[in-house]
């Protein structure tokens, strides 16, 4: 199990941090902000940088944008995950034996 939660988390870890910036990219782009702009955010906030030096407008439309976006990526990711989590139980279920002690044998011992 804890291979399939690992596998999960790396999965839902891999989504995010792939799907965020084309996801913010997008929305920027839709909020009518200039692809290269857009770009320059999208670096910024990949690497954790605020809004900061933006202007009030701006600073508005990115920061409705960024929450919305990473929303968007951990939401894939969770599906995504999940479905790894099921597809790998399968073959746990299926391939891994547990022996089980019973109380009389363990006394009898």
């Amino acid at each position: 199990m804890d291979h399939q939660r690992a596998s999960a988390c790396a999965c839902c870890r891999s989504i995010v941090t792939s799907r965020f910036p084309r996801n913010l990219h997008d929305r920027l782009v839709e909020a009518g902000v200039p692809s290269p702009q857009a770009d320059r955010i999208v670096e910024g906030a990949s690497h954790g940088g605020g809004a900061t030096d933006l202007p009030a407008s701006l600073a508005r439309v990115v920061g409705t944008a960024v929450p919305r976006a990473f929303t968007d990526a951990v939401h894939l990711g969770n599906v995504i995950g999940g479905v790894v989590l099921i597809v790998m139980a399968v073959p746990a279920a299926l391939f891994v034996r547990h022996k089980v002690h019973s109380p009389r044998a363990s006394a009898e011992a």
